[in-house]
């Protein structure tokens, strides 16, 4: 019985994930990153996202050689400022 009941609750909160999330709004963090990427700019982004999260909404890298030169597993912060470029990354809060 009570797994019948846990079932269809989950089932349920299942299908209004939508509904769920326009109650409770996951925190978002606006990004400016520029640089070595293809498409430059400011990007809203789910708060505990990561820096290759940005760098893949900002199109990629131009230049592949420098993949090396980030953390991609640095984790951002809302206004943050990144710029990528040759040999360094520069972060500034």
């Amino acid at each position: 019985m009570y797994l019948l009941v846990f079932l269809i609750t989950g089932l349920l909160l299942y299908l209004y994930r939508p509904l769920i999330y326009k109650i409770y709004p996951s925190q978002q963090i606006h990004v400016k990153i520029s640089g070595n990427v293809k498409n430059p700019g400011i990007y809203l982004l789910i708060k505990g996202s990561l820096l290759h999260h940005l760098v893949d909404k900002a199109g990629g890298l131009l230049d592949a050689n420098d993949k090396l030169n980030y953390n991609p597993e640095a984790t951002l912060v809302d206004g943050q400022v990144i710029f990528l470029g040759s040999g360094k990354i520069n972060v500034r809060k």
